[in-house]
């Protein structure tokens, strides 16, 4: 792999191909794509605010929202960047624009542990990128289900994805795959991997507060999913066995470790993602991002009634 710059051995520090150190603490630049977020960016952006970590620049890249997104933004930033498209284009336009040697892609409804960045520094190390650990919050049975089967994931190679990743590595494997509404971050992880870049595992925890909290909401975002999986299936044709697979040695391991009656409701979380699955997967022979007027979608709204 032809590199331009290694970490040294002093965490943070990097030095060049020259030997000159460039920063003792390098600069994060935290990005985060927005759509109608009012209801989380607050918080996403106090807890970047919080961070124990100080040397971060935030850079919010919204898709024109028609709600107040924009105006809570800009309470924390001096300016927002606006994109159209769907997150991975928001992402890579982003990531233009970022100064700082290590880039951090979270969503808007994330929320970071105060140390989550700190410990993200501290244990890059040599590595090119680092995994974190992805929690669910959120209140009602289908938001905590959810919860419980991230917490039995929590270890399956096959659905963790690299967020913290310097920008030589970004770049270098030509960032997101601007294609892809779904699995474009493990789509990204991936491809750093056969890469040859060095992609560690770190304790620093991130709060996703965006699960579906009713029925309708577990199935219509499921749905609208699968609709734009097509095109990832196709790429990475693994998928289907990796990611889609509903015997995942991790479910019954986890099981036996952390026993809970969740996972009965947790069952029908499963057996629902796999129905709607095959609706907008076979709704994706007619459209392919534009559902709201769909036939298909308006028989998943009926499942609901």
């Amino acid at each position: 792999m032809n590199t331009e710059e290694r970490p040294d051995k002093e965490y943070g520090s990097f030095t060049r191909k020259n030997g000159s150190k460039s920063l003792k603490n390098p600069l994060v630049s935290i990005i985060i794509p927005t759509y109608n977020s009012s209801r989380t960016i607050g918080q996403c952006l106090e807890s970047v605010r919080r961070q124990t970590y100080k040397n971060i620049e935030t850079i919010v890249c919204d898709n024109f929202s028609e709600d107040d997104t924009v105006d809570i933004a800009r309470r924390y930033l001096p300016k927002v960047l606006f994109k159209g498209q769907e997150r991975a284009a928001q992402k890579n336009f982003g990531a233009k624009h970022a100064g700082g040697d290590i880039l951090y892609f979270i969503d808007s409804d994330f929320v970071l542990e105060r140390d989550t960045v700190q410990k993200c520094v501290q244990s890059i190390g040599k590595a090119d990128a680092v995994v974190t650990v992805n929690r669910s919050g959120g209140e009602g049975l289908w938001a905590r289900s959810i919860a419980y089967k991230r917490e039995l994931l929590v270890d399956e190679e096959a659905v963790i994805a690299a967020r913290f990743i310097t920008r030589r590595s970004f770049f270098k494997v030509e960032g997101f795959d601007e294609e892809l509404i779904i699995g474009e971050d493990i789509d990204l992880h991936r491809r750093l991997i056969e890469a040859g870049f060095l992609v560690k595992r770190v304790d620093a925890v991130e709060w996703h507060m965006g699960e579906p909290e009713t029925f309708r909401e577990l199935v219509l975002k499921n749905y609208y999913y699968a609709v734009n999986l097509r095109r990832y299936l196709k790429k990475n044709k693994r998928a289907i066995v990796d990611h889609l697979n509903p015997f995942k040695r991790a479910f019954i391991q986890g099981f036996l470790k952390n026993p809970s009656l969740l996972f009965v409701s947790l069952a029908i979380v499963q057996i629902t993602m796999y129905i709607t699955s095959l609706l907008g997967l076979l709704a994706s022979e007619k459209t392919q991002v534009d559902v709201k007027y769909d036939i298909m979608s308006l028989y998943a709204r009926i499942m609901i009634i």
